[in-house]
């Protein structure tokens, strides 16, 4: 079976075009799992409810190692003119998952080609890692209690930098995020007389003033923490009404996992002191996600496929502040993320008008099967036409 860039870049375009949300990605799988069906040497499998995961397993016992990409979409519109252009409304692949999928399905197929000659390596097409939902439901598919790798590795492309140089660094690649949904449950009262009721109004200025005072955005420093405004509501239009009902929301990140349950901790105070029993409140956490935390040998091991592939390798000062739930597996395993450059003119990620650059596709490829070949050795060497 050859494997073709022109096909998976084909294949990239049908994501594109019909891309699902986190949690819903009922037809990507399928279409991954119909480009899988041709598979002879490998175990095809669905988990966590709508992801995939092919395992390969050599002659001789040696490691495991699993290699992971993204599959979902983004509930946000597309503003192109591609031909491809997304034909759901009001979602698209504007974070490159599209990408992802199809890299990871190209290095499945090569490797089917090539066989491993020792150990295991597992092919993981994530599902919902937008919402921080995809890693938890695979880790705790008990399908999963089969994989156990000694290491794991995953890719990120990178919009604004020089298509096809690899990123990575020891240590915290992308920062620890979680979200509080605080909600306030007053006493709704009549405008002219507004000390018959409670109203959150007070209450959530409060709050906001004091979270302010959370803020270290010094990215250098291990103390940092970003808290980032990102819905608050109170009432409605009835300007005859005192409201007595309001959400305030706020995004959280840190660089590293432990400072983040620090900052949640004095989250919970200031909400607990400000509210001091004058005011019913709940608070509701949601997509969290563990900062990618690099182990030393995944990191050289990266560079040393980088080297192999005749790739730029840069070697970052600093975390990604986004947060990506591949940091549950590096918080459970030893492993990386790198970061691929897609280009200092491709649109930044989660734009309206972002799409993955398909010249990265043949390059990453190469980058996972040498990581394979590193530790599990290929049997034969592979060409992509």
């Amino acid at each position: 079976m050859k494997v073709k860039i022109d096909d998976l870049v084909k294949f990239r375009r049908t994501l594109h075009k019909h891309p699902e949300l986190s949690d819903n990605e009922k037809q990507t799988q399928k279409w991954i799992l119909k480009r899988l069906e041709k598979i002879e040497n490998g175990k095809v499998s669905s988990i966590g409810k709508t992801g995939v995961i092919v395992t390969f397993e050599g002659d001789e016992p040696g490691p495991e190692i699993m290699l992971r990409g993204d599959i979902d979409a983004l509930p946000i519109q597309e503003e192109s003119d591609l031909e491809y252009k997304s034909v759901n409304d009001g979602v698209a692949h504007l974070c490159g998952h599209d990408g992802h999928t199809t890299i990871i399905l190209g290095t499945t197929r090569l490797l089917d080609q090539t066989g491993i000659k020792k150990g295991k390596v597992h092919l993981l097409f994530q599902p919902a890692e937008e919402n921080g939902h995809g890693a938890r439901a695979v880790i705790d598919d008990p399908l999963f209690e089969e994989v156990n790798p000694d290491v794991v590795y995953s890719l990120h492309n990178i919009p604004g930098v020089e298509r096809g140089k690899i990123l990575c660094k020891q240590g915290s690649f992308s920062c620890a995020a979680d979200s509080i949904i605080i909600k306030l449950k007053g006493v709704t009262a009549h405008a002219a007389e507004p000390e018959h009721g409670i109203n959150p109004m007070g209450f959530i200025s409060k709050m906001i003033s004091q979270f302010a005072e959370l803020q270290n955005p010094d990215l250098s420093n291990n103390d940092f923490q970003l808290m980032t405004p990102i819905y608050a509501h109170v009432g409605n239009t009835s300007y005859g009404v005192s409201a007595g009902y309001g959400e305030l929301h706020y995004t959280l990140r840190t660089k590293l996992n432990a400072r983040m349950a620090g900052l949640k901790k004095s989250v919970k105070d200031i909400v607990r002191e400000v509210c001091d029993g004058k005011i019913n409140y709940e608070i509701d956490w949601t997509e969290s996600f563990f900062a990618n935390v690099n182990d030393e040998h995944a990191v050289n091991a990266i560079k040393n496929a980088a080297d192999k592939c005749g790739l730029k390798y840069e070697e970052i000062d600093l975390p990604f502040k986004w947060g990506e739930d591949f940091g549950l597996f590096t918080d459970k395993f030893s492993g990386a993320m790198f970061g691929i450059g897609a280009g200092e003119d491709v649109s930044a990620l989660h734009n309206p008008d972002y799409d993955f650059p398909d010249e990265i596709i043949r390059p990453s490829i190469e980058m996972f099967m040498d990581l394979v070949d590193q530790k599990n050795h290929l049997n034969e060497s592979f060409v992509l036409h």
